[in-house]
């Protein structure tokens, strides 16, 4: 088949991307084709991940914008300049653009439109997670008129897309948030192997509820607390809970712990994902309750594929398709408490059954693999082309 350049762009390249780009060269149908990572700026201002570098990848790297993305969205025309130079540098054939909402994805679907280049939506977002406005929903439809196929994270997101006018049959997914399975495996199981001396080492509780999160307000983390606090109570043997992550509510969330004399809540701080197995790996379950605004949820990928059974709010975007209530874990109202700390207490009182969910997790997220997530991106890429 012919050769064919395809870019593919996120706001900036983090610990999940390099699998995915693997993957992708991987599953590559077409002879000798190019396949470049348009790294929109040198720093995602919502992340606090270390800069990746990776070794012999098969991929192009191409940062648009070297700063942070919160000082090149403020940059007006030198954005747009900036991403007009890069494409037309890169002439990709398909360019898979991320989203509609953000000023470089923009200015993107104008260079698209302008040089007639076949145009896939890349997409997390969900329609029921804010609310929503007419007008603004159909510029969103203008802005992605002229994308001819998507590829979406699952099915919500699906829907979305649909409703904003690309055809049904041309929205592939699962895909566009995927992680490396096999990497979250290996590494909790060696955890769990040395289990004894990381627990010392990393002071954790023998039995814990992990969270993942940054603590921002719609990660609605001082629900989770007061939950806790009313599973606490009505457990005997309550576990404890271990948040990870940092942000603006750190020092509220501290008081409030303090305040409802919370004494198994352990705050260990933003960690990389080298650190991350290890939490995950001791943990005996994960809790995420976000409210409002989780599009996905990433973590929630992370957690299944370390075996664990899984707590997610009916909020996150990731819940409809992988939680199984009763399965894999549960869904649960995230302005409920009473509703959290049941299903917390459901795991704590039978062991089994949350062995049973771990597995089950395991298993599950393999449907939302990179090596799928890669096989559904050319189907969206090779939909585009032929429209």
């Amino acid at each position: 088949m012919s050769r064919l350049t395809i870019a593919i762009q996120y706001p900036g390249l983090g610990p999940q991307h390099p699998p995915r780009l693997q993957a992708i060269v991987d599953h590559c149908p077409y002879e000798a084709s190019r396949v470049v990572a348009m790294e929109m700026y040198g720093k995602d201002s919502d992340y606090e991940w270390d800069p990746i570098e990776v070794d012999g990848i098969s991929y192009e790297r191409h940062t648009v914008v070297s700063g942070s993305s919160e000082q090149g969205r403020r940059s007006g025309s030198a954005l747009k300049k900036a991403v007009w130079s890069s494409l037309d540098e890169i002439s990709p054939d398909v360019l898979i653009v991320n989203g509609w909402g953000h000023r470089e994805s923009q200015h993107s679907l104008t260079w698209a439109r302008r040089h007639k280049c076949p145009t896939v939506l890349l997409s997390d977002s969900v329609k029921g997670n804010m609310k929503r406005v007419w007008w603004k929903e159909a510029y969103k439809k203008y802005l992605v008129r002229n994308c001819q196929s998507a590829f979406v994270a699952g099915t919500p997101q699906a829907r979305y897309v649909a409703q904003l006018g690309i055809p049904e049959e041309k929205v592939f997914q699962p895909g566009s948030c995927s992680i490396d399975n096999d990497y979250w495996e290996a590494a909790s199981a060696k955890a769990r192997a040395g289990q004894e001396q990381l627990r010392n080492d990393y002071d954790l509780p023998e039995k814990y509820f992990l969270c993942v999160a940054r603590f921002i307000d719609c990660k609605n983390l001082p629900f989770l607390l007061d939950s806790y606090a009313q599973y606490c109570r009505e457990s005997d043997e309550p576990w404890g809970l271990v948040l990870c992550g940092s942000g603006e509510l750190e020092a509220s969330l501290r008081q409030q712990a303090d305040r409802l004399q919370l004494r198994d809540v352990r705050f260990v701080g933003f960690r990389q994902v080298g650190d991350l197995p290890i939490y995950y790996g001791l943990a005996s379950g994960f809790v995420l309750a976000s409210s409002v605004i989780e599009c996905w949820g990433l973590v929630v990928n992370e957690a299944m594929a370390c075996g664990l059974p899984v707590l997610v709010s009916n909020q996150v975007g990731s819940a409809e398709d992988l939680v199984v209530d009763g399965v894999n874990g549960f869904r649960f109202d995230p302005f409920l408490s009473s509703d959290l700390s049941q299903k917390m207490q459901i795991l704590t009182e039978d062991d089994e059954l949350a062995e049973q969910m771990g597995t089950e997790s395991r298993r599950m997220i393999d449907a939302h693999s990179c090596d799928v997530a890669a096989q559904n991106l050319w189907g969206a890429v090779s939909a585009a082309r032929a429209a």
